[in-house]
């Protein structure tokens, strides 16, 4: 493998009229926003096929007449649209799973126009997209099937919460759509401790990112800190508390640090949600755009 590579695309116009807009991740695909997805191993350009419900049972749960949002997530081997479908007849949401490959008919490499997705399986899952693909994809050696981890922001009646969720995909058929099985269960944090970023109304940042190497890493902040816990937090009615999600065993354990005092490099204002701040989990390092001054703030947590 090169140490680094140059990669042209012809990208259309209209894909890039607002500035490109690119997802990548673990794994060889990469996203171009709304509707394109490139594969570093072919270098060809892959569109999705014409939105559709493959299945009876999944066409009964969704019933939804136009084209919904689509969120993807990336994986070693399929590229997942997540479809957050609102049912205003029955008050509630329904998020409709579809995992697409590349066909096994590749086109020649010189081919620029692209060819289009397999959609392979499908499913529906009663919560909002993931946030990250946290364990990626595991073949099962005997049955085919193949299993993957991504973790959600699970809202309740106190703030937002992880919650790990398991998607198995079967052998696929040759020709027909299968059927997606999901499974979900929460985070355990050590002391019981709430992992989420609401603490008695305060409203706090949140900051997550996974390799999908079965860990996520983030920080939240905690801006009328634990009211019982006397820690510093408390005391300087703010903080930041570090956590780490261990994903790799059977359910997901997350290990909190001490609630810490803010760097003094810290200048967000918390109502402010336009802000442009990327997060590094695997470095502990936090950017942001300080706009009153137009400066890069980086900020290092040990």
């Amino acid at each position: 493998m090169c140490d680094a590579c140059t990669i042209a695309l012809d990208v259309p116009r209209w894909m890039v009229w607002d500035g490109p807009e690119i997802k990548g991740g673990p794994s060889p695909f990469f996203f171009f926003r709304p509707s394109r997805v490139f594969d570093t191993r072919t270098r060809l350009l892959y569109d999705f096929p014409e939105f559709r419900i493959a299945l009876d049972e999944t066409r009964y749960k969704i019933n939804h007449k136009r084209t919904p949002d689509m969120d993807v997530m990336l994986t070693n081997t399929h590229v997942f649209g997540f479809f957050y479908c609102w049912l205003g007849e029955r008050k509630q949401y329904m998020t409709l799973i579809q995992a697409f490959t590349v066909p096994d008919d590749q086109p020649l490499a010189n081919n620029r126009n692209g060819t289009t997705l397999r959609l392979t399986h499908e499913g529906t899952m009663s919560h909002r997209s993931p946030s990250a693909v946290i364990r990626n994809s595991i073949v099962d050696p005997i049955t085919g099937s193949i299993g993957v981890r991504f973790l959600c922001q699970w809202i309740d009646h106190d703030g937002f919460h992880p919650k790990c969720v398991d998607v198995t995909l079967p052998k696929p058929s040759l020709v027909d759509v299968s059927p997606i099985t999901v499974h979900w269960h929460g985070v355990r944090t050590n002391e019981n401790r709430p992992l989420h970023d609401h603490q008695d109304g305060a409203w706090g940042y949140k900051f997550l990112s996974s390799l999908g190497d079965g860990y996520a890493r983030g920080l939240f902040t905690q801006h009328y800190g634990y009211p019982a816990s006397g820690d510093a937090c408390s005391a300087n009615r703010e903080g930041v508390v570090k956590f780490t999600i261990d994903a790799t065993r059977d359910c997901c354990v997350a290990t909190l640090s001490e609630c810490l005092p803010l760097p003094m490099e810290w200048n967000m204002n918390p109502q402010d949600r336009s802000i442009s701040v990327c997060f590094d989990g695997i470095r502990g390092r936090l950017c942001y755009i300080e706009e009153e001054y137009r400066v890069l703030v980086v900020i290092d947590f040990e």
